[in-house]
């Protein structure tokens, strides 16, 4: 995968005696992780959003994603990878799905 990245030029392998397999990866500085007033909260309950939050309904907000989502994977591939916040077996884990947004964020999911 790290490969792929390089050859795209997403990638920058650094000095492979210095850092071996390192690479520098920089994103766009116009894409950002959150915006606030595109961010929901879809819970049960509007008081569970919290009071900073934008509520929809979970069903509401399934039917708009449908449409708005249909065919958006055609021709991509999509990972989910299982993973553990905290000791696997612990009474404070909590097991997780991540599906990256970018191929480039995928080896930081998996290393």
């Amino acid at each position: 995968m790290c490969n792929e990245l390089v050859e795209k030029g997403t990638f920058i392998r650094l000095n492979e005696s210095k850092r071996p397999n390192s690479f520098a990866c920089f994103s766009d500085p116009s894409d950002v992780a959150r915006v606030e007033d595109r961010t929901y909260i879809c819970s049960r309950k509007k008081e569970d959003a919290g009071p900073t939050n934008n509520w929809v309904e979970p069903k509401e907000m399934k039917q708009t994603l449908s449409k708005l989502l249909d065919g958006c994977m055609k021709g991509r591939t999509m990972y989910v990878i299982p993973f553990s916040m905290g000791p696997i077996g612990s009474e404070i884990r909590t097991l997780e799905l991540k599906s990256p947004t970018q191929n480039m964020l995928l080896p930081t999911c998996i290393s």
